[in-house]
């Protein structure tokens, strides 16, 4: 009875050892992953703000009522370094704190694109993260960014 119960704890034991080991494929190559530290917004050539490992440089300011002009992203990778993020599969995503403050506009086709305007809706301050989202997960969280409407 013993060894029934010992083979059975090996069985299952075995088991969830090659079960947990899926995603370690030898025959399908690992994509390489863009590693961001922090991101930067354009407008056209222009720096417009940056948050780097968390740490804003700068409130982000939208006046009540309008729309910005149109804004890109690019990220900083490990070295300080600015790279753009390739589309393959990568979407650029955000949560913020008070939609009725602040909202992000991006052309109907362009959605998840690594560009977009701001649109403020109503005096107030709140804060928004930007995400890069790739099979369904973050890749990169920027952390929270304060945003002034007035």
């Amino acid at each position: 009875m013993r060894s029934k119960q010992t083979f059975s704890i090996l069985i299952i034991s075995l088991f969830l050892l090659f079960a947990g080991c899926g995603e370690d494929d030898p025959v399908t190559p690992q994509e390489d992953h863009e590693e961001a530290i922090g991101m930067a917004i354009f407008r056209a050539d222009t720096l417009v703000a940056a948050i780097l490992r968390g740490v804003p440089t700068d409130t982000l300011r939208i006046p009540a009522g309008s729309v910005s002009e149109d804004y890109h992203v690019q990220f900083y990778d490990n070295d300080e370094k600015l790279f753009e993020a390739h589309d393959d599969g990568k979407t650029l995503t955000w949560e913020i704190d008070h939609p009725s403050i602040l909202a992000v506009l991006q052309d109907s086709g362009d959605e998840g694109k690594f560009e977009f305007r701001f649109q403020g809706l109503q005096a107030g301050t709140t804060e928004i993260e930007f995400f890069i989202l790739h099979q369904g997960h973050a890749d990169f969280r920027t952390g929270k960014w304060p945003v002034r409407v007035r």
